[in-house]
């Protein structure tokens, strides 16, 4: 836990089941708890940074480094 922010997690088995954001009270829940998955599009992929050489994305969107991401969750901009 931060001060900007939380994960939930499940008593019972541990797994992750979401990250908030206290600020703006925003939820984020990973994309494999919705049954068409499938059919989402990724619009931002963030800690470019720190992505392995072997991973990729097949389409091209938006890329955050944790610095910027970080810098917008506070409120100002990079």
């Amino acid at each position: 836990m931060s001060f900007w922010a939380e994960r939930g997690f499940c008593q019972t088995c541990g797994i992750h089941l979401l990250y908030r954001l206290k600020e703006k009270q925003q939820y984020f829940i990973p994309v494999g708890w919705f049954a068409n998955s499938k059919e989402f599009l990724f619009g931002r992929q963030v800690f470019i940074d720190e992505t392995p050489e072997f991973y990729s994305l097949a389409n091209k969107i938006h890329g955050m480094t944790g610095a910027q991401l970080l810098a917008q969750l506070a409120g100002s901009e990079v």
